[in-house]
């Protein structure tokens, strides 16, 4: 389809016109890419401030968390019933995941290839990886035949009640306002 013919005269009249235009575009974007990289690099001095100045409360949280796995993992027979146990500021608990661990996806694919007969992909352009949603329905022998092996954990996680928590942080900051 040919492009309509604008109504109007165009605002540049000659190639040096043009070429002018391609300059100074030129220039803005170097300006706004000199400016973008100021910003930067300014966010990454905040930014390295802030963790500097909090890393303390960071490595607080993680040993915190580290602590709260510990002790939850070591009461393990209390989530025999229930996987999960509510507590005033928030909830700890343990989770089933299951994944399926592709040894190597070219092996994979050729086995699903040759074992389930799926010729046709050789016409497709596609990019070939196992689909890992599909495979989790097949029974854990043919999953070993296609080199995929079945990993079920009972992984340990937490999630914190904020409703709570912003009760007794608000109590927190009157406290001390009060003290100012």
């Amino acid at each position: 389809m040919a492009r309509a013919k604008p109504s109007r005269d165009p605002v540049l009249q000659s190639w040096q016109q043009v070429d002018n235009s391609m300059r100074r575009i030129g220039e803005i974007t170097a300006t706004l890419d000199k400016a973008n990289a100021d910003l930067n690099k300014r966010i990454q001095t905040i930014r390295e401030s802030v963790e500097r100045t909090y890393a303390d409360l960071a490595r607080e949280k993680l040993r915190l968390e580290k602590d709260i796995e510990e002790f939850t993992c070591s009461r393990r027979d209390e989530f025999k019933e229930k996987k999960s146990k509510p507590l005033t500021f928030g909830i700890v608990s343990f989770r089933i995941v299951r994944k399926l661990l592709v040894k190597s996806n070219a092996f994979t694919v050729e086995a699903i290839k040759r074992i389930l007969g799926l010729n046709a992909l050789k016409y497709l352009h596609v990019q070939e990886k196992p689909n890992k949603e599909t495979l989790a329905e097949l029974e854990d022998q043919e999953l070993r035949n296609l080199g995929v092996i079945r990993k079920i954990t009972d992984d340990f996680g937490y999630k914190l009640n904020w409703q709570n928590l912003q009760e007794v942080l608000a109590e927190k900051a009157e406290t001390a306002a009060g003290k100012k």
